[in-house]
């Protein structure tokens, strides 16, 4: 009986997980992706496209969106016991990975745009946020679902 529910509390965690890393994957890629090509686009283009390759190398994003949803479940969500707990944690972690980023540009690329830093830093911890939210819904839905 112990063996049984431990092999179902196990099988739902792993449900938990799955589910939530889509569901968080899919919201970062259709708003980074809604972001970088329509509404930042130009902008990135006019004050920092000197910088941008012709040819881009996809193994830097393809790390990148197989990483980050799993550190913001790992950070955001597994500690969370609410939606805005997760969120509010999603916002921090957004401000640090992404002001790591702008601000290290900024540090050390001669002329990157102020600009570009504080955009890209907004937008990285909003979207952060919502990220973490979207998957602290996915969480307790499966939650929910389960005790039914």
């Amino acid at each position: 009986m112990l063996e049984h529910h431990y092999s179902t509390s196990l099988i739902l965690m792993y449900k938990k997980v799955i589910f939530t890393y889509l569901s968080v994957l899919l919201v970062l890629l259709l708003m980074d992706g809604v972001w970088l090509s329509l509404i930042a686009k130009d902008s990135y283009q006019q004050q920092i496209g000197y910088l941008m390759r012709r040819d881009i190398p996809i193994w830097p994003w393809f790390t990148f969106y197989l990483l980050y949803p799993a550190g913001i479940i790992y950070l955001t969500i597994v500690p969370s016991i609410k939606i805005l707990q997760a969120s509010l944690k999603g916002f921090v972690l957004g401000l640090i990975a992404y002001g790591t980023y702008n601000l290290t540009n900024y540090s050390i690329i001669e002329h990157w745009p102020l600009s570009i830093t504080l955009q890209d830093w907004l937008w990285g911890s909003v979207l952060t946020l919502i990220c973490a939210n979207c998957g602290m819904q996915t969480w307790l839905r499966i939650n929910h679902d389960s005790s039914e």
